[in-house]
């Protein structure tokens, strides 16, 4: 699997550094540590560092944190995985996609330093690393990192933040993390540091082994010392509306975001906490929300009939999904592509999925499970069609004729932006 030439780095580069899938995930810092060390410390560098952790959301908060701080004028980089279309995307200077050559640079060096230090370290420590060497030779003002896996353990949080947001807490990753929400809690509690800021969206029953910070709460029964609250004002479409959030230090009316789902009203909300603690305008702030695009989050493809592609990939993500399909023009009957990772659980997503669908089509991508093993898991279903090629399975989808839903997996959704690019 290579990049290609004209929109990445070179493949040579890009395939040694894909050869690190091998040495696999393993949480914990004792890999970056000396992989950082080997480089000068480039972590360090940065006079702010943001990380974003929680099972779903924080893309899309990183990305509206990101788009806010650069029309305030600061130097930004951005940090993200996966990557859709292309590797470029994981790492952004102020809201641009690094360049080719320079990847390609800083992924020479990096290996360079891997083999120097005899330790080995994955694909996701080696684009950290590249990450935080990019940041360290732009000077930015601020360092982005959207976490990995985790939180406390994960390769990113070898920095050491002044400001974390914490998304949600849901089931995922059980294997890796632990098997119950008090374990995932933890060790997403443990991403913050002594003295950060810390902005979160945690449930009731965890309060108490939360860090200290400001807590999302759209019920209006929060202390108004430590809460953060939103309403929106109006309906969506509707030009007068707007979005209402108050923090303990500032109250905001601002546009509707331009991201789609009742859920990212909330993860706007944790992002413009965050941005009022940062000092930022509210007219940069709004330049964040609105200008925002972040593919794959409930993305209207082009074309006919209405086809709609969301990365969901897990129970949390599929259910939040789901409500806001009605946002979008989804109703029940709509044809579902659907494809998903092996060390997923499938199976509800599936199936919860696949009751409101007319059709179903699965389908594969790379790093993706069989698409006849998903078809064993849905024995029943009155239409369902195995189509391997995910760009056919997308045609074939949409020549029903029915809205199109294409959901389960970012590497799906990838998959077929590629195929569209």
């Amino acid at each position: 699997m290579t990049s290609p030439a004209q929109r990445g780095p070179e493949p040579g580069v890009y395939d040694r550094l894909l050869r690190l899938e091998s040495v696999g995930i393993r949480l914990g810092l004792e890999r970056i540590a000396p992989l950082m060390a080997a480089l000068g410390e480039p972590h360090r560098v940065a006079r702010r560092t943001v990380i974003i952790t929680g099972t779903n959301g924080k893309g899309s908060v990183a990305a509206t944190v990101s788009a806010a701080l650069t029309a305030a004028g600061l130097r930004v980089g951005l940090y993200t995985s996966p990557h859709l279309v292309s590797v470029l995307e994981r790492i952004r200077i102020d809201d641009q996609d690094l360049g080719a050559a320079e990847f390609d640079a800083l992924g020479e060096e990096v290996l360079s330093a891997i083999a120097r230090t005899g330790t080995p370290a994955s694909f996701f420590e080696a684009l950290t690393a590249m990450a935080f060497l990019a940041f360290a030779r732009h000077d930015v003002d601020v360092q982005i990192l959207e976490v990995g896996v985790g939180g406390a353990r994960d390769a990113t949080r070898i920095a050491v933040p002044t400001h974390v947001v914490i998304t949600q807490i849901a089931l995922d990753h059980a294997a890796l993390i632990g098997p119950g929400l008090k374990e995932i809690a933890v060790e997403k509690f443990g991403v913050t540091a002594p003295g950060s800021l810390n902005v979160m969206n945690v449930p009731p029953r965890f309060r108490d082994l939360a860090p200290k910070g400001w807590h999302l709460d759209s019920s209006g029964r929060s202390d108004p010392s430590s809460g953060v609250r939103y309403e929106l004002l109006g309906a969506r479409g509707d030009p007068n509306t707007r979005l209402s959030v108050v923090t303990p230090e500032r109250t905001l009316l601002l546009p509707v975001p331009r991201l789609a789902g009742a859920h990212q009203l909330g993860n706007t909300a944790l992002a413009v906490a965050l941005l009022v603690h940062l000092g930022v305008s509210a007219e940069a702030i709004a330049a964040g929300i609105t200008g925002i695009r972040w593919r794959a989050r409930l993305e209207r493809l082009p074309g006919q009939p209405l086809t709609i592609l969301d990365g969901a990939h897990n129970p949390a993500g599929i259910q939040k999904l789901i409500a806001s399909l009605p946002e979008v023009g989804l109703v029940p009957g709509f044809t579902l592509v659907f494809g998903a990772h092996p060390k997923k659980d499938a199976g509800p997503m599936l199936r919860r999925l696949a009751s409101l669908a007319g059709s179903v089509v699965l389908t594969e991508a790379p790093l993706l499970r069989d698409a006849n093993r998903l078809a064993r898991l849905l024995p029943r279903h009155p239409d369902l069609q195995v189509i391997p090629d995910c760009s056919e399975a997308v045609r074939v989808a949409r020549s029903l004729g029915r809205p199109v839903l294409i959901a389960g997996s970012l590497y799906l959704a990838g998959a077929v932006l590629r195929t569209l690019a």
